[in-house]
This record gives structure tokens, C-alpha cells and sequence, in this order.
């Protein structure tokens, strides 16, 4: 069923719309309601994921794994533990070689 994957997706009332009138959602109407992140041409489709892949690409693997790992861990839960946990993180972040490697070459730089 849709229902699970929509209603994490998108605003209740919005998956409940499309959920109860079996309605399409446009392009443009799936950006609006935060269904997808971006609509494009086809044409356009290929540049747009290389652009978006590249810019992960240039991060730190160990940074995306913690960041991906935060992110999943502080859904659902309150401000205050989400914050805890996203600190722990980011602190955990820190402390990796690679994250003072390139912090000490962005200090050396300027």
C-alpha cells in the first residue's frame, strides 16, 4: 500500500488527498507538497543527479555515514533529543582524522 511511504512523505492532509481520490500528482504539485525535491526535463534529468552526486561525492564518506545516521535517528523523536542526538554526531564528526585533516588544510589555506 502507498499509505505507509506517503504519510512519512508528505503532510497528512496532502497524502490522505491523494490516498483517498486516487488523484496523480503532477510533477509540480509533488514538488509543492514535498513529495519530491525537484521536477525537471527529461533532458535535463542526467546533468541534474551528476550534479547532486558529485556534491556528496566530494564529502567526506565517513561524514555522509554519520550525517545519514543522525538523520535517521532523530526522526521522531522531540526537539531537545533530536538536538542530542544531531550533537553527539557532530561532535563524533570532529573528532574523525579525515574532519581535522581537512579542517587544518582549510586554517593552513587562509
Amino acid at each position: 500500500t502507498p499509505a505507509v511511504a506517503l504519510s512519512r512523505a508528505v503532510q497528512p492532509r496532502q497524502a490522505l488527498e491523494l490516498l483517498l481520490t486516487g488523484n496523480l500528482a503532477s510533477a509540480m504539485r509533488a514538488v509543492e507538497i514535498g513529495l519530491i525535491n525537484a521536477a525537471v526535463p527529461a533532458a535535463e534529468l542526467d546533468a541534474r543527479v551528476e550534479q547532486i552526486a558529485s556534491a556528496i561525492a566530494m564529502k567526506l564518506p565517513s561524514a555522509i555515514a554519520l550525517g545519514k545516521e543522525s538523520f535517521r535517528q532523530q526522526l521522531g523523536k522531540d526537539e531537545a533529543q533530536a538536538y542530542a542526538i544531531a550533537s553527539v554526531h557532530m561532535v563524533d564528526n570532529m573528532g574523525l582524522a579525515q574532519t581535522q585533516a581537512m579542517i587544518d588544510a582549510f586554517i593552513n589555506k587562509h
